[in-house]
């Protein structure tokens, strides 16, 4: 199953594009057919092994809040690059700490399309 996975904001009960958040660099993350290498958004199916691995938090929900993306942020920041057995570079790690944090602090919520 695949996973697309977007960064939105919340604004009372619709969820909105988050435009506005500037990543500090670009990022070299996997892109799929509808979604970006991690500015605004991301091929979730390829990283949600290690991100559940490294944060405890499945990734293939409807959406993720901010309250828990902060905590994903956090968790991630702690974490060692463990290669095996995620097959992800250590570029790819960077990528997903900074763009975990630059999102989390923006307030933004994890959206989930599969």
């Amino acid at each position: 199953m695949g996973l697309d996975s977007y960064w939105r904001r919340r604004s009372g009960n619709q969820i909105v594009e988050a435009n506005d958040v500037k990543l500090p660099r670009e990022l070299q993350l996997v892109g799929g057919m509808f979604s970006d290498h991690g500015d605004g958004s991301f091929r979730g199916k390829v990283y949600a092994p290690f991100i559940k691995a490294a944060t405890n938090v499945d990734i293939y929900q409807d959406v993720i809040d901010n309250d828990v993306v902060k905590v994903m942020a956090e968790r991630l920041e702690k974490t060692e690059i463990v290669r095996r057995p995620y097959d992800i570079s250590l570029q790819e790690f960077e990528d997903l700490r900074t763009m975990f944090r630059t999102y989390a602090d923006a307030g933004c919520c994890l959206v989930g399309w599969w």
